[in-house]
């Protein structure tokens, strides 16, 4: 059986933070980064307070 996952960075921990992590849990085939879109820099900056309001 195949699954896929979606998953969000958290902090400063890197794409080989969480591939070890998951070892030994999961098999791993694919792993591909998504950039963020428009919309969710926008609100990253809002929430750490980078963007007056």
């Amino acid at each position: 059986e195949l699954f896929e996952a979606l998953l969000a960075q958290r902090g400063q921990r890197s794409v080989d933070d969480l591939i070890s992590n998951l070892k030994g849990h999961v098999s791993i085939e694919y792993v591909s980064r998504k950039k963020p879109n428009m919309q969710e820099i926008f609100l990253e900056l809002v929430n750490n307070g980078k963007v007056n309001q």
